[in-house]
């Protein structure tokens, strides 16, 4: 029991890990174009990629919240350093744009 518990614990760690995240999405996604699949490997973002790539990207955000202006709704997700995050812009599950804070 304690071995498999301690499998377990080494696939959790293993799989947080940005290489075998972003592996383990390219592999579920053959489809993809070449050019987004080069940019998710390397940790890369863009505008109109998916919020699921930018999650196979980037990994889970350590905050998200919704933002409401003129324009309507996004999701604003928050990475990297809690003093100088940045803020990523999802709209209709697409990037729209990013901003680094200070």
């Amino acid at each position: 029991m304690r071995l498999l518990m301690a499998l377990v614990l080494l696939l959790v760690v293993v799989g947080c890990t940005p290489s075998v995240r972003r592996a383990a999405y390219l592999d579920a996604h053959p489809e993809l174009p070449a050019l987004e699949a080069q940019r998710i490997a390397e940790g890369l973002i863009w505008r109109g990629m998916t919020d699921e790539q930018l999650r196979a990207s980037w990994g889970a955000p350590w905050r998200t919240r919704e933002h409401a202006n003129m324009a309507g709704t996004c999701l604003v997700l928050e990475y990297g350093p809690r003093r100088s995050p940045t803020w990523v812009f999802v709209r209709g599950g697409h990037v729209t744009g990013w901003s680094a804070g200070r």
